[in-house]
């Protein structure tokens, strides 16, 4: 084998189970989204059946237990602050393997270097997006008021 080729299933194996794991993960999280939000759909849709009209309705949700059932159930709380800081650990590690490919290079022949070379550039690429992009979503919140200093949605 090759020191090229030998480079090259180094470098696809990893990115090929990486990339089949993350849309593993995608699609397992769609799911349960997907049934959380039917399942809210069902309990809001019941809910309404039990009251006989729309005052009523009205009265109940704004008494206490009105407001606690509200605030239980939501469909997804906005989590800035970990969607920020999952973004920036992918960043970081994005950032350490390329750093790690393109220093890797330098001790092979010429043919070995550009697979590295390639993986490492779009690795680097990748992982400061991911951190500018982290960086315009902390922001951006704060910009928003979606950060406002306390500890909800962590």
């Amino acid at each position: 084998m090759e020191v090229s080729e030998a480079a090259a299933i180094v470098i696809v194996l990893p990115t090929l189970f990486g990339t089949i794991a993350y849309v593993f993960k995608s699609a397992v999280d769609g799911f349960r989204r997907s049934r959380m939000a039917r399942m809210q759909m069902d309990l809001q849709s019941k809910m309404i059946d039990k009251f006989g009209n729309s005052q009523d309705f009205v009265a109940w949700l704004q008494s206490e237990g009105g407001r606690q059932f509200l605030e239980q159930a939501p469909l997804e709380k906005a989590r800035p602050y970990g969607r920020i800081m999952n973004t920036v650990q992918i960043g970081i590690v994005l950032v350490i393997l390329a750093g790690g490919l393109l220093m890797l290079r330098g001790g092979l022949d010429h043919n070995a270097q550009e697979p590295l070379l390639v993986m490492g550039s779009i690795g680097l690429a990748l992982g400061l997006g991911m951190l500018a992009s982290a960086g315009a979503t902390m922001w951006l919140s704060k910009h928003w008021g979606l950060i406002n200093g306390h500890s909800e949605g962590r």
